[in-house]
């Protein structure tokens, strides 16, 4: 299956501004981040926990954040 990161990359750039600064918050490489938004590696639970927290995503939205299909 193939996800459209779309609206979680438009977030991370509203809150953090450049991708470095959300992958060092999340504790991950900007490679590990890379990977993850072109669909080459899984989010984890905890990391998609993580995620809607630093950027002040409410829990119900984790469908349109993450497991909308492309």
């Amino acid at each position: 299956m193939t996800f459209d990161y779309t609206l979680l990359t438009v977030r991370i750039i509203e809150k953090f501004g450049k991708h470095y600064a959300f992958a060092a918050a999340m504790g991950i490489s900007t490679k590990t981040l890379s990977l993850k938004l072109n669909n080459n590696a899984p989010w984890k639970d905890e990391e998609m926990l993580l995620a809607m927290q630093l950027l002040e995503i409410e829990v119900s939205n984790v469908d349109k954040m993450f497991f909308t299909l492309i």
